[in-house]
């Protein structure tokens, strides 16, 4: 028989009403925004050169903005607030990796996420060719997980081989041979696959939201939606009073959901300003006018959270 939860510690239906019934104007922007995002995401690609650059950016990226916004209302509408942060995590480091890339050197700023991606791409699949020395890893890593080893069909077998094959070949050409020897490089130096943005020299997304001058809002909002990530708040999670301890639900609202909201309204509004500058920059007046006229209410009008989730006392 199906277990039902502990109702103190997860209520799935109070924290949803209260959502509803307080945030309606706000719910339906994220909506809007998510939508509006999928248009403008080919439209702009329509304008464009259509060279990897602009691929990257507007399929890549932006689409990904908008896969964390439109994840982000899902949770956010169910009361799964503190889960939501994490969509507001990735919404920002996407946001500063636009900014960033269409700041300067696009192509090869663009160059060096895709190589990276195929460099990963080509990763796994090794790791499942016997013979390669990633298989020989993965089979050990599986092995010490306690994990059983995978059965690959020789079809599934031959499509690794094929797609690493692929890879290989792309990465060879003049277009990329040079990104992917310094990607090489630096993977040689420490063992490990580099992030996109260290092979044009870049170590960290602190580095690039200093590069856009965007420092204080990664001090702020990287570091707090960061620590949802890794499981390091956890004054969000327990309290100790004395003897007593206190443990927050796990769809429990705070002032804070209020601020990190608006903050992940405005990243959309950000992502959306920047990539119609760039691509579409006649659209610019419209855009400025759909935001007076549909989009400014809701997010200059963000309710404060009525912090009155039940806190489960546990007593010694």
């Amino acid at each position: 028989m199906p277990d039902t939860p502990y109702r103190l510690l997860l209520d799935r239906d109070d924290p949803q009403r209260y959502i509803e019934n307080n945030f309606a104007a706000q719910l339906e922007l994220l909506v809007d925004l998510v939508n509006y995002g999928t248009n403008l995401i080919v439209r702009c690609y329509q304008s464009s050169g259509r060279r990897l650059e602009d691929a990257i950016v507007l399929f890549a990226l932006t689409k990904h903005a908008f896969s964390m916004l439109d994840a982000y209302e899902v949770l956010f509408r169910n009361g799964a607030t503190y889960a939501a942060r994490l969509q507001t995590r990735s919404l920002l480091d996407v946001s500063l990796s636009i900014d960033w890339i269409l700041k300067d050197e696009t192509e090869r700023r663009s160059r060096a996420y895709y190589v990276a991606t195929l460099r990963d791409r080509r990763s796994w699949c090794r790791r499942l060719i016997p013979g390669t020395p990633e298989h020989a890893q993965y089979a050990s890593c599986m092995q010490a997980a306690g994990r059983v080893k995978m059965n690959v069909s020789q079809q599934r077998l031959d499509e690794y081989q094929r797609q690493a094959q692929e890879i290989d070949a792309m990465l060879a050409t003049n277009d990329f041979r040079e990104m992917n020897e310094e990607a090489e490089r630096l993977r040689q130096k420490k063992n490990f696959e580099p992030s996109w943005h260290s092979i044009v020299g870049v170590r960290s997304v602190r580095e690039i939201a200093k590069g856009v001058d965007r420092l204080d809002e990664y001090e702020v909002f990287y570091r707090v939606t960061s620590e949802v990530a890794h499981g390091s708040d956890y004054e969000n999670h327990v309290r100790f009073e004395g003897n007593r301890v206190s443990v927050e639900p796990i769809r429990g609202l705070c002032n804070q959901d209020s601020s990190l909201l608006s903050y992940t309204i405005g990243l959309a509004l950000r992502v959306i300003r920047t990539v119609i500058h760039r691509y579409r920059p006649g659209e610019v007046e419209n855009l400025s006018r759909r935001y007076v006229s549909e989009w400014q209410g809701a997010y200059m009008s963000v309710p404060e959270l009525r912090c009155e989730a039940s806190i489960v006392h546990i007593e010694p």
